[in-house]
């Protein structure tokens, strides 16, 4: 049990120590043995977020979720899904989740760290990359819930290309 306090211990001070040096307030949600979570909220370009991390031992995993500030209404869940699963498609690490019952919107990306040589470089990595990603794929989230945007239209436009399928 000393090891996993340790190991917790040693990741929570790092995303700690990333988090301040970025300059963000945060809070922590839970603080146990075996799991810390932090929230933040995080203004990005075109929405502003709450950031949770979720440091989980003995399993070794951090997950960053960024969550919208939208959620998406009962008649629109169907559509937003579709353009998440298009979404998701192209992604490489991380992806769109939606919580089906009320809506709830968010990205999420986690790694497993094993030892202490790169968690500060890893875990920014996951933290920019989700941040970056739901901001670029927000405006089509919404175009898709609140203009009757379609979603393969959404996601053409989002990634700059012409789908063959829309002609």
């Amino acid at each position: 049990m000393a090891q996993i306090n340790e190991t917790l211990l040693h990741m929570v001070n790092t995303i700690s120590s990333v988090i301040e040096n970025l300059g963000y307030d945060y809070q922590i949600l839970v603080d146990d043995p075996t799991i810390t979570v932090f929230r933040m909220a995080i203004a990005l370009e075109h929405a502003k977020t709450d950031c949770i991390i979720d440091v989980r031992i003995p399993d070794k995993i951090v997950a960053v979720f960024i969550i919208s500030p939208v959620s998406a209404p009962e008649s629109g869940r169907k559509r937003v899904s579709e353009f998440l699963t298009m979404a998701n498609y192209g992604l490489i690490l991380g992806g769109f989740e939606m919580d089906m019952d009320d809506g709830e919107l968010r990205y999420k990306s986690s790694f497993i760290y094993e030892n202490e040589v790169g968690e500060e470089y890893e875990f920014k990595q996951h933290l920019f990359n989700a941040l970056y990603t739901m901001d670029r794929y927000f405006p089509g989230i919404m175009a898709v819930l609140f203009t009757g945007l379609e979603p393969r239209v959404a996601i053409s436009q989002i990634n700059n290309y012409i789908d063959p399928k829309m002609n």
